[in-house]
């Protein structure tokens, strides 16, 4: 369901840089800052040369995970996982995972009735969401990594993104089917979703940006 929403897409990526620069401030001045993720724990297919203590990534992404003391990344591989993290320093986004549990809330994208991503096929895309949360749909073109302290942490390129129309969580979750145009000009092309929502909670605005997920389009 079509929800309108006063706020453009750029409207929405220039807030949200002004508060991971507030954000960056704020870990100067204190090393208690939380930094909350949301994402599929997948294993690295290869020792990382960019992150050598990293054993994992996040799917769809080049962001690579840590395990943190008494954290068994291995547990949950293929599992999309809310984390409590700590940014750490490498040459390649890197977090060190302090908390994990399944998630609460997230986005999939999923091949439709026997689709297989190709041009001319169909996918279905469900976010899960508090009830009534407005949930934009915003794609992108490429990973990215904008961390936003407890609202979570943007993992596509805001410079790619695409805003296409908020939906609303009437059941606690929102659920659209797209068709892949059937254009050769597509085959090859990396398409990523961004969960997010926005939602009242106790007369305040909750809002987190959830996981991603992604496709790359096929020939027929």
């Amino acid at each position: 369901m079509s929800q309108a929403f006063p706020i453009s897409l750029s409207s929405l990526v220039r807030k949200l840089t002004a508060v991971a620069a507030s954000l960056a401030l704020a870990v100067s001045a204190s090393a208690q800052l939380t930094q909350l993720a949301t994402g599929k724990v997948e294993k690295l297919p290869q020792p990382s040369t960019c992150s050598p203590s990293a054993t994992h990534k996040i799917a769809c992404t080049d962001i690579h995970l840590v395990a943190g003391t008494g954290v068994d990344l291995g547990s949950f591989e293929g599992q999309t996982c809310d984390m409590e993290v700590a940014i750490q320093i490498a040459t390649c986004p890197t977090l060190r995972v302090d908390k994990i549990a399944a998630a609460k809330y997230s986005v999939r994208m999923s091949p439709f009735l026997g689709g297989q991503n190709r041009i001319g096929d169909t996918i279905s895309i469900r976010q899960t969401a508090p009830l009534l949360a407005i949930v934009p749909a915003i794609f992108a073109g490429k990973p990215g990594f904008l961390p936003l302290g407890e609202f979570g942490l943007i993992q596509s390129d805001p410079a790619t993104m695409v805003y296409i129309q908020n939906d609303v969580a009437l059941l606690g979750f929102t659920l659209a089917i797209i068709k892949i145009p059937n254009d050769k000009a597509l085959v090859g092309a990396f398409v990523m979703i961004q969960g997010l929502y926005i939602a009242l909670a106790n007369n305040a605005i909750d809002a987190k940006v959830l996981n991603v997920d992604c496709v790359t389009i096929r020939d027929r």
